[in-house]
């Protein structure tokens, strides 16, 4: 389900930007930090989950439209996704590992 979900959104995200090689790497933190996010906040077992990851990425979209709408530069928005990223990781980990 995951799988067919994921191809079905790189087939509308091919669409709607085209295909270049080097255009990947912006479009994978959003999508690391949905998920984290959806594991730590959304799931109650803290687990992957597809409803967890949706709602994050709508968190996430109206995060970046709203810093748009207050005319923030665009890496403004990067740099928060990634703190999210960083905050839902360690909110993930287990509490009684050895590092």
């Amino acid at each position: 389900m995951l799988g067919a979900v994921s191809a079905l959104v790189g087939v509308f995200t091919v669409a709607e930007r085209g295909y270049f090689n080097f255009a990947s790497p912006p479009l994978m933190l959003p999508a690391y930090s949905a998920v984290f996010l959806g594991a730590a906040v959304f799931s109650k077992k803290r687990r992957f989950d597809i409803f967890g990851s949706v709602f994050s990425a709508y968190f996430l979209l109206v995060l970046g439209n709203g810093l748009s709408l207050l005319n923030q530069p665009r890496w403004i928005g990067s740099v928060i996704s990634g703190f999210i990223l960083l905050v839902a990781v360690l909110a993930n980990m287990p509490k009684n590992r050895k590092v």
